[in-house]
């Protein structure tokens, strides 16, 4: 991942962004 992130949920959601410009839903919670 781009991001280095020990919290997958987090790398994945900066990845999405990154990578394909998905912005998370409003909310979106890691944890």
């Amino acid at each position: 991942g781009a991001y280095n992130s020990k919290d997958a949920c987090v790398q994945r959601t900066v990845d999405g962004y990154l990578l394909n410009g998905t912005v998370p839903k409003s909310g979106t919670v890691c944890g």
